[in-house]
């Protein structure tokens, strides 16, 4: 396997980021332009929508595998020794 579930959740996160950087140079989080900042990046930025979504659903995939993960290391014991420091990490 080339990712795991640590792996996958650090790529979303990645993809959260840089999507959530090109979106804060076009969104003005005010209450007059916030409406029309979100039209004009749906109708009028190029792959405007799509950047979006992308942003939107890489956030709900990494919650996801972020308790995927967790799961899987609580229930294989993988924080037990001897890699119980990896907790802090």
């Amino acid at each position: 396997m080339l990712f795991g579930a640590g792996g996958i959740s650090f790529l979303l996160f990645v993809i959260t980021v840089v999507t959530g950087v090109i979106l804060m140079l076009v969104y003005r989080p005010t209450l007059e332009y916030a409406y029309s900042d979100m039209k004009d990046l749906d109708f009028d930025v190029p792959f405007g929508m799509f950047q979006r979504n992308l942003h939107r659903w890489a956030a709900h995939a990494m919650v996801i595998m972020v308790w995927l993960h967790m799961a899987r290391v609580f229930l294989t014991g993988s924080y037990k020794a001897p890699r119980q420091f990896n907790w802090v990490v």
